[in-house]
């Protein structure tokens, strides 16, 4: 196995491809709304091309060529088992999309440049994502944006001390499948039950990410499947960020940091948290002092950011 790509994670993935919800989603396309329609207007064209950096199982990637079938829209994974998943979520609902067992630490071989690039629960799995980025920079045109998101470390915390706790346990080498029986038959995990799904649904009805309907239902429905446990509590070797570590990390990669898609998680507006003396103090930071502020406050799970190439 190449070097580069974390083999606990590779593991887990060969035995438990995901996402794996068999659901053709919406999250992706709906964050990226404003994104892609400024894109087109400063384009010109409906024709963009479209990258998914780590598709997994390719339910991101063809939401996206769903939602815009006139993007040609790639999507690259190093996990042949999630990319099987991909070709045949892909003919069950007859969309177009391409998908390649590429590794992200070597060149993007047969992909050239691209108006779009996504790279969502990817780089949190290496203990340095700064090759990564800087191999994607060299499939960025000058107008490109970037969608990344990373794990963020006030939100991760509780997730991380089970995870943790369960490796003392268990040790390296119980199979992956008896790691995930103690932690059912013991109720260890803290992302399951009526109180947790209620105080996500009203995180996520101010915040966001958006999502349809249907397909929320869906997603409760199969979300803590043993896929999703096996990813949430079975990689010990995952890293957390906080925004300013996310955006010194963009910088030294060529990508200046944009801010946050709307309803990403993140409040789009001081005015959802504060009042008074504290907004107006808080109106005078800056965007990357404002995310600090907030998720101390929000304690995101994750941090979807965006980006574009800097000039050189």
């Amino acid at each position: 196995m190449n070097q580069t790509v974390n083999p606990q994670a590779a593991q887990c993935y060969e035995e438990y491809p995901y996402p794996a919800h068999g659901i053709v989603s919406s999250v992706i396309p709906l964050m990226l709304k404003k994104t892609v329609d400024e894109l087109l207007r400063r384009v010109g064209s409906k024709e963009l091309d479209f990258l998914d950096a780590g598709c997994g199982t390719g339910e991101q990637a063809l939401g996206m060529a769903r939602a815009h079938p006139s993007f040609r829209v790639v999507g690259v994974d190093s996990n042949q088992a999630s990319l099987r998943m991909a070709y045949r979520l892909a003919e069950k609902y007859r969309i177009a999309a391409k998908f390649l067992h590429r590794d992200l630490f070597e060149p993007l071989v047969d992909c050239a440049q691209f108006d779009l690039i996504c790279c969502v629960g990817v780089l949190h799995y290496f203990p340095d994502p700064r090759p990564v980025l800087v191999n994607l920079r060299r499939h960025a045109r000058e107008h490109t944006v970037l969608l990344g998101m990373v794990y963020g470390q006030y939100g991760k915390w509780e997730i991380f001390c089970v995870r943790d706790m369960l490796r003392l346990i268990c040790g390296d080498d119980m199979p992956r499948g008896e790691v995930l029986e103690i932690l059912k038959d013991n109720h260890l995990a803290v992302n399951t039950g009526l109180l947790n799904y209620a105080r996500l649904l009203r995180k996520r009805w101010r915040f966001g990410p958006k999502v349809f309907p249907w397909e929320a239902v869906r997603r409760v429905v199969a979300g803590r499947s043993d896929a999703f446990q096996a990813d949430t509590y079975t990689i010990a070797k995952e890293y957390a960020y906080t925004w300013e570590e996310m955006i010194n990390v963009l910088d030294e990669t060529g990508w200046q940091f944009l801010g946050w898609p709307t309803k990403s998680g993140m409040p789009d507006r001081p005015e959802q948290l504060f009042n008074g003396k504290a907004l107006a103090a808080v109106k005078e930071k800056s965007l990357s002092e404002r995310a600090s502020i907030y998720e101390r406050i929000v304690k995101p799970l994750t941090l979807y950011f965006l980006a574009k190439p800097k000039r050189t």
